[in-house]
């Protein structure tokens, strides 16, 4: 029986001041083509980015 496959737990969106570059939408775009189940946001010193990437990772989840 095969896993889901890589899940990378740590990542540091533009909302990750110092930290990260990435736009949410780049993220879920590459973890998408990636064919990654699952996706953890793990910006520091804030959460800024959770809902927006909630809603976005719903929506695009739902789409495919």
């Amino acid at each position: 029986m095969r896993g889901p496959g890589f899940i990378h737990l740590h990542v540091h969106s533009a909302f990750s001041l110092l930290e990260g570059a990435v736009q949410l939408e780049t993220i879920l775009k590459l973890a998408a083509e990636d064919k990654q189940p699952a996706l953890g946001i793990a910006d520091t010193n804030n959460l800024f980015g959770a809902l927006e990437f909630s809603e976005k990772a719903t929506k695009k989840a739902s789409s495919h």
